[in-house]
C-alpha cells in the first residue's frame, strides 16, 4: 500500500485525512446543486419577464372589438362633403313607372306616297321639275299632248252650245206659255177685249195670241149679233134668228176649245222643251265628268275656252295631288306614255311613321296604347317629341319574335328625316314604393347596400335587396324605408373610406 511506504504518520493526521477523503463527494454534489438552482431561477425570471406580469400587455379580442369602430361605419366630416360630391336624400314612397326605351326607326307616311302615271296616252311636251324638288299640290310637274284631252274638250264645247239653246227655248216657251195662259184666265173672267190688248201688249205669248184674240173676237161679235136679232125678232125671220144663235153658240164652243187647248198644248210644250234642257244638261254634264276624270278641277272647266286655246287645246297637265318631294322621276321629254308608265314618285314627309319592334317581355308596355302618344327622341339629339300609335300587330313575328308597333309623327317643320333611327319611350306604372338613384348603389360582390346617414358626420351601411330599374332610379324592396337619408351621391368616396378602415383594421 501506498500508506506503507510512507513513514508512520500521527494518529489524529490520519483522522484528518480520512475525513476529507470522505466530505469531498459531498461538496461536488453542492456545488452541482447549487448551479441548477441558479439557472432554475435565471429561467423563472426569464419567464416572467416575457409572459408574467412584467411581459409588454396585447390587447385581447374583446379590446379590440371595444376600440374597434361598429362594423360598416363611416365617419366622414360634414366639411369634405361638398369637395367630395356628397349628397344627402331623404327616402319617401311614390308610385314607380318604369320607362324604358327602345329603338325605332323613322319611315314614309305610306299612305302619302304618289307614284305618279298619266290617265291618258300622249307625248311629254314638258317637264317642269326634277329629282328632290319639293312641289306643292296642283303643281304642274309635265305637260302631255293628248288627243282625247282636245277631243274631250271640243265636245264640252258642242254640249255647251246645245245648252244654251235648249235653255233659251225652254226659257222663251215658258214665258210665252204663263202669257197665253194669264190671257185665257181674263178672258174667261169676262175682261174687254180692249182692256186685253191693253194689259198684253208687251208680253211675250206667240202664235197663241192671235189666235185667242180672233177666237175672242168672234165670240163677242157673234154674241152681239145674237142679241140684235132678238131684239129683232117679229121683223126678221126665225131662221135668221136660229142661225144667229148657232153662230154663238160655235164662237162661244170654238173660243172655249182654244182656251182648253192653249193650256194644254202649253203644258205640252213645256215638257216637251224641259225634257231637251235636260239632256243638254245631262250631255254637258257627261262632257265635264270626262274632263274631270282627267284631273282637272272644276273652276278649271268652267273657266275653260277651248276655242280660245287654239292648238293647246290638246295640252294635258300633270299635277301634283299633294304637296311632297319627287322621290322618283322617269318622265323624259318627246317620250310616249300611258297609264301604265310612272311618272314620277312623290312623297309627303310632313307626316312620317314610327316603327318599332317591341320583344315580348315588353308586351305589357304596349298594351291598350293604341291610339295614345308616346315619346320619342332623335339620335341626333334633338327635343324629345310626341308621336301618336295608331297600329300594334296582333302577330309576333316567328324569325324576329318581335311585334311591330307603328306610330304618327307630324314632322311639318322637316326636323325628321327618313330612315333615321331614334329611340322610343315605353312606359308602364307600377305599385307605390322606394326608389333610390342608381349613384347611390354601391356592390360588394353581388350585395348591394347605400350609405344612410347615422348622425351629423356618420354613415351606415346598410344592404338592400333590388327590384325593377327605370331611367335612373332602382326600387328598392327590403332594407330602406321611408324618412331615411341615405348618400345620393358620393356613395364611391364612402365606400373607399369604409374599405380603408377595414384594412387598416385588420
Amino acid at each position: 500500500m501506498i500508506v506503507d511506504d510512507f513513514p508512520q504518520q500521527p494518529a489524529d493526521l490520519k483522522a484528518m485525512v480520512t475525513s476529507t477523503t470522505t466530505e469531498k463527494p459531498t461538496t461536488v454534489l453542492g456545488i452541482v446543486l447549487w448551479l441548477l438552482v441558479g439557472v432554475g431561477a435565471l429561467g423563472g425570471l426569464v419567464w416572467l419577464f416575457l409572459f408574467g406580469p412584467m411581459a409588454p400587455q396585447k390587447p385581447s379580442e374583446e379590446a379590440k372589438k371595444e376600440e374597434a369602430p361598429p362594423a360598416g361605419l363611416v365617419t366622414f366630416p360634414k366639411e369634405r362633403w361638398e369637395a367630395s360630391g356628397i349628397e344627402i336624400g331623404t327616402l319617401s314612397q311614390k308610385p314607380f313607372v318604369k320607362k324604358v326605351w327602345r329603338t325605332g326607326r323613322l319611315g314614309p307616311d305610306e299612305t302619302r306616297i304618289a307614284h305618279m302615271s298619266p290617265v291618258v296616252d300622249g307625248i311629254v311636251r314638258e317637264v317642269r321639275v326634277r329629282l328632290g324638288q319639293s312641289v306643292k299640290a296642283g303643281e304642274v310637274l309635265a305637260v302631255l299632248d293628248c288627243r282625247e284631252v282636245g277631243q274631250a274638250k271640243l265636245e264640252l264645247v258642242k254640249v255647251r252650245l246645245a245648252l244654251d239653246f235648249a235653255k233659251a227655248q225652254y226659257d222663251r216657251t215658258v214665258q210665252s206659255t204663263a202669257n197665253a195662259l194669264a190671257m185665257v184666265e181674263a178672258m174667261l173672267s169676262g175682261v174687254g177685249i180692249n182692256q186685253i190688248e191693253e194689259r198684253f201688249r208687251d208680253r211675250s205669248i206667240g202664235e197663241l195670241r192671235s189666235q185667242l184674240m180672233s177666237a175672242y173676237a168672234r165670240k163677242f161679235q157673234a154674241k152681239a149679233q145674237y142679241d140684235i136679232d132678238l131684239q129683232s125678232r117679229g121683223t126678221i125671220s126665225e131662221a135668221a134668228i136660229i142661225k144667229s144663235r148657232s153662230d154663238n153658240d160655235t164662237a162661244e164652243a170654238v173660243y172655249r176649245a182654244l182656251c182648253e187647248e192653249t193650256k194644254f198644248q202649253g203644258q205640252i210644250q213645256v215638257r216637251s222643251l224641259e225634257q231637251k234642257l235636260r239632256e243638254a244638261q245631262t250631255a254637258q254634264s257627261l262632257a265635264r265628268a270626262q274632263l274631270l276624270m282627267y284631273g282637272y278641277t272644276t273652276a278649271e272647266v268652267d273657266a275653260m275656252d277651248p276655242i280660245a286655246e287654239g292648238a293647246a287645246v290638246s295640252l294635258y297637265p300633270v299635277r301634283a295631288p299633294f304637296s311632297g318631294t319627287i322621290t322618283e322621276q322617269h318622265a323624259v321629254i318627246a317620250e310616249r306614255i300611258g297609264p301604265l308608265v310612272q311618272m314620277f314618285q312623290i312623297s309627303d314627309y310632313s307626316r312620317l311613321w314610327m316603327t318599332a319592334d317591341i320583344y315580348e317581355n315588353d308586351l305589357p308596355l304596349v298594351r291598350g296604347i293604341t291610339g295614345k302618344k308616346l315619346r320619342f327622341r332623335s339620335s341626333a339629339g334633338m327635343a324629345i317629341s310626341d308621336a301618336e300609335v295608331f297600329s300594334v300587330s296582333g302577330e309576333v313575328d316567328a324569325t324576329t319574335r318581335t311585334v311591330s308597333m307603328r306610330a304618327l309623327v307630324s314632322n311639318s317643320a322637316g326636323d325628321y328625316k327618313s330612315g333615321s333611327f331614334v329611340d322610343v319611350e315605353l312606359v308602364q306604372s307600377g305599385p307605390v314604393s322606394i326608389s333610390v338613384p342608381l349613384e347611390s348603389i354601391q356592390r360588394e360582390g353581388r350585395q348591394a347596400f347605400v350609405f344612410v346617414l347615422d348622425g351629423e358626420d356618420k354613415f351606415r351601411r346598410m344592404d338592400v335587396q333590388l327590384g325593377a330599374e327605370s331611367e335612373g332610379e332602382q326600387v328598392v324592396e327590403s332594407g330602406l324605408s321611408p324618412g331615411m337619408k341615405i348618400a345620393v351621391r358620393g356613395g364611391f368616396i364612402l365606400k373607399s373610406e369604409l374599405m380603408k378602415d377595414l384594412m387598416a383594421g385588420e
